[in-house]
C-alpha cells in the first residue's frame, strides 16, 4: 500500500515551531528610570549619596579655595556651620583633615630645621598644599566625594 502523500528523499522534513514563551512582566517605565537615575547618580558621585546641588559644588568648591589661601579657617568654618548639607560637611571634613596634617607636618619641620633636614621639608609641604588642594577642587567640580589617602583622618 502506498503513502497518499508521498516524500521524496531529498526535501528535509521541517520542524515544528516552538510554541514562543510568554514575555516575563516588564517593571514599570517609571520604575526603570528611577533605576536608571540612581545608578547614574552613583557612579557620578562614587557613593550612593544623591547629585549635590549647584550650591552645595559652590560652597565646597569655595572651601578647597579658601583652604589653599587661608589654611583651616574657612573649612572649620563651614564644619560647623554647614551640618545640614552632607556634601559641604564631607569636602570640610576632607580639608580640615589635611589642614590639621599640614600643620603637624610643619611643626615637624621648624624642630628639624635645626638639623637642617626641616628645611627640605617646607618646600615639600608646600608642594603637597597645592596639589591636595587642586585634586579637592577638581573632585568638586566632577561633584564628587575626595579622599586623600595619607592624611591623618581626624575628623570622620
Amino acid at each position: 500500500m502506498s503513502d497518499p502523500t508521498p516524500q521524496s528523499p531529498s526535501s528535509p522534513e521541517q520542524p515544528e515551531p516552538k510554541p514562543q514563551a510568554a514575555p516575563a512582566a516588564q517593571p514599570e517605565p517609571q520604575a526603570q528610570a528611577q533605576a536608571q537615575t540612581q545608578a547614574q547618580t552613583e557612579s557620578a558621585t562614587g557613593t550612593g549619596l544623591s547629585e549635590p546641588s549647584q550650591d552645595s559644588r559652590n560652597l565646597a568648591l569655595l572651601n578647597w579655595i579658601g583652604t589653599f589661601f587661608f589654611g583651616f579657617i574657612p573649612c572649620l568654618v563651614l564644619y560647623i556651620v554647614k551640618k545640614d548639607d552632607p556634601y559641604v560637611l564631607d569636602h570640610a571634613k576632607e580639608a580640615l583633615n589635611w589642614s590639621i596634617t599640614s600643620f603637624i607636618a610643619s611643626m615637624v619641620a621648624i624642630v628639624l630645621s635645626f638639623v637642617v633636614i626641616g628645611v627640605l621639608l617646607f618646600p615639600i609641604i608646600g608642594i603637597l598644599h597645592i596639589v591636595v588642594c587642586i585634586l579637592g577642587l577638581v573632585a568638586t567640580t566632577k561633584g564628587e566625594t575626595f579622599r586623600m589617602p595619607y592624611i591623618l583622618h581626624l575628623i570622620k
